[in-house]
């Protein structure tokens, strides 16, 4: 039998001192029709979060994610930091996080449904900066997978990656015939 890797992809890491300051007002004003939901925020609103994720087929070619009680669970102990972006009362959005070393602020997947792609990348920095500042990160790792690439290629004009690391997922009792690309590829796990 051979293994084939679900999807291959690779981990960028940016110290944040190049990119990490608060956005500037005259760049909020750019998503002053949206509203941020963080953690703390999340746990009234997580029907928002399940009712978009159960939307998201058309986005992605491959979806797997922990059932909905544990990515709850994660949240609200602060174990995964998640942020979504509204207009109205419709996620457009989201960013899920997590700390890694009590000093890197992880990006593990995202998902965009905003028209505009400088909205979605400039609610990414927003919910970027205000976990890092709150937790003294001094350094980012995004995964180039499901709609990180555009934040990935967005930072990369400011500064260099101080790293790039290659990985895969692999998943036992799973089999496809070839690798999903990945940015057709969200994980929640």
């Amino acid at each position: 039998m051979i293994l084939v890797g679900l999807s291959h992809t690779h981990s960028t890491g940016f110290r944040t001192r190049p990119f990490l300051h608060h956005p500037n007002a005259m760049a909020s004003q750019r998503i002053d029709q949206y509203s941020v939901i963080q953690n703390h925020h999340i746990k009234q609103n997580f029907h928002l979060f399940t009712n978009f994720l159960k939307n998201l087929n058309s986005h992605f070619d491959t979806i797997f994610h922990a059932n909905f009680e544990r990515i709850m669970y994660l949240i609200y102990n602060s174990i995964w930091h998640a942020n979504l972006l509204l207009l109205g009362d419709q996620v457009k959005a989201f960013f899920f996080f997590h700390i890694r070393r009590k000093s890197v602020l992880h990006c593990f997947c995202s998902a965009n449904k905003c028209t505009d792609i400088n909205d979605f990348i400039f609610a990414f920095k927003l919910a970027f900066w205000n976990i890092a500042n709150k937790h003294n990160c001094n350094l980012a790792s995004i995964d180039s997978i499901s709609h990180n690439n555009p934040i990935i290629d967005n930072i990369i004009q400011k500064t260099h990656p101080s790293s790039v690391t290659p990985f895969a997922f692999y998943f036992y009792n799973f089999k496809k015939s070839a690798s999903v690309p990945n940015h057709d590829c969200l994980l929640i796990l």
